[in-house]
């Protein structure tokens, strides 16, 4: 039976509360983040029994690092980047070999894929409630065969989300960046043809005198 997670927040800063046919939601996870000049420290805890999984230390200037059990490690080596230009965002292997992969999909959803093509997981985005929809948290449902190693598909997750969101950010501060050099160009072209058309009136006027 598949288990569904919802985000009551940002991935970073946002207790995961679980879903069954049966009951209330019960509160699976914490995730919790501090900032710095430098650096954010992202905290993922069990909640029942409470246990931290993992840590991670997203840095400016240096590669970011996590500490899982007991280890300090780089976070690539713990779940892996996609390539720069394709759809696979972060991917991980496990003890016995096994290598999954998370991928963008439509709607800025996430599907995490084993080595067959089989969907394990799937992100729904959140919905806001606007415009007479039904306001939803963020969830990440979790097949049967993913129960077995759940902490992992979910810090994977945070990490992939995160991944995401910065890549967002980033095209679109380019695509705000090029409307600006547009804007100028088009603003500059349009003051040397107002200079141009003034030097021409004045040409004119000068010949019209006999100057």
């Amino acid at each position: 039976m598949a288990l569904t997670l919802s985000f009551e927040s940002h991935p970073l800063n946002s207790v995961i509360s679980g879903h069954s046919t049966q009951g209330d939601p019960s509160p699976y996870y914490a995730v919790y983040t501090t900032s710095s000049f430098t650096k954010q420290s992202t905290t993922f805890s069990a909640i029942s029994p409470p246990s931290v999984i993992a840590k991670i230390e997203w840095n400016s200037f240096s590669p970011d690092g996590i500490i899982m059990d007991g280890r300090t490690r780089l976070l690539d080596e713990v779940v892996e980047r996609g390539g720069a230009l394709g759809r696979t965002i972060r991917k991980f292997t496990l003890p016995d070999g096994a290598k999954y992969k998370w991928k963008s999909y439509s709607s800025r959803s996430l599907v995490l894929l084993d080595m067959y093509g089989t969907t394990i997981a799937r992100s729904h985005r959140a919905k806001s409630g606007s415009f007479g929809s039904v306001k939803r948290d963020m969830t990440l449902v979790i097949e049967s065969p993913g129960l077995a190693f759940l902490d992992l598909i979910v810090l994977s997750f945070i990490v992939a989300e995160h991944a995401t969101r910065q890549r967002r950010r980033q095209s679109n501060h380019v695509d705000h960046m090029n409307t600006m050099n547009n804007m100028n160009t088009m603003n500059n072209m349009n003051t040397i043809n107002n200079i141009n058309a003034i030097n021409n009136m004045n040409t004119v006027s000068n010949m019209s005198m006999g100057f």
